[in-house]
């Protein structure tokens, strides 16, 4: 989602439509006040992020071809906004 799939041409159209759909409604992809939708509130269609079970946030910026993944170990995702800001 952070590359619009330019290196899977075949997916392109399709992964470019998802990742258009998550950036105009973050709050259609986690909920009203969770992490993305603060995020996607700031930096409105400049990044994609989604957060998954057991401490998983992924977040990329599309514009720049950049993505990160992080994951807590314990599988509490307490601390995600404090390391996603350092």
């Amino acid at each position: 989602l952070a590359t619009d799939a330019k290196r899977t041409p075949e997916l392109h159209p399709h992964v470019a439509r998802v990742s258009l759909a998550m950036r105009s409604h973050p709050r259609l992809v986690s909920g009203t006040g969770h992490l993305s939708d603060r995020l996607g509130q700031k930096l409105g269609m400049r990044m994609v992020s989604k957060s998954g079970v057991e401490g998983v946030f992924g977040l990329g910026i599309p514009e720049l071809g950049l993505g990160m993944a992080i994951k807590f170990a314990d599988g509490h995702p307490r601390a995600m906004a404090a390391v996603l800001c350092r």
